[in-house]
C-alpha cells in the first residue's frame, strides 16, 4: 500500500534518513521523519510501494485432526477437529498513511485476517 499526501500524491523522501524502525510499535509503525509534504501543486519522489514498512507479516497456524471409525464394510464415522489461527496470533492492520494526519504511521485496527482463534469439531458420516 502505498503512502500519500493531502493532494492524494505521494511525499517526499528525506534523504538519509531510514524509513524502518529496529522495533516498531503501534503508535509508532515506521520513521515518520523520513517522509515529508510535498510542494503544493507536486508530486512527491518516494516510491510507490516501500518494502518492510507498511504492514505487519502474516503469521497464521491451522491444524486439523481426523479419526476413521469403521462402523461396518458399508458406513464409517469420521470425527473430525479443526483449528484456525490455533495460536492466536495477532496481525496488525496497516498503518494510517496520510502524511499530514496527527495520527501518521500509527496502527489502529487488527488485520480481518487471520481472524482471533477458531475451532470446530464435527462427525461425518460416509456411506
Amino acid at each position: 500500500m502505498a503512502l500519500t499526501s493531502a493532494s492524494g500524491g505521494r511525499p517526499n523522501v528525506v534523504a538519509g534518513v531510514d524509513a524502518a524502525l529496529p522495533n516498531p510499535t503501534i503508535n509508532k509503525w515506521f520513521n515518520t521523519a523520513a517522509f515529508s509534504v510535498p510542494a503544493p501543486f507536486t508530486y512527491g519522489n518516494s516510491s510507490r510501494m516501500i518494502p518492510n514498512v507498511l504492514s505487519d507479516g502474516i503469521f497464521n497456524f491451522d491444524a486439523s485432526l481426523f479419526k476413521d471409525f469403521k462402523l461396518s464394510e458399508r458406513f464409517t464415522l469420521q470425527a473430525r477437529g479443526e483449528a484456525f489461527n490455533l495460536l492466536n496470533s495477532v496481525v496488525f492492520g496497516t498503518p494510517n498513511r496520510e502524511v499530514t494526519s496527527t495520527s501518521f504511521g500509527v496502527v489502529s485496527a487488527q488485520a480481518f485476517w487471520p481472524g482471533p482463534r477458531t475451532m470446530q469439531i464435527a462427525l461425518r458420516l460416509v456411506f
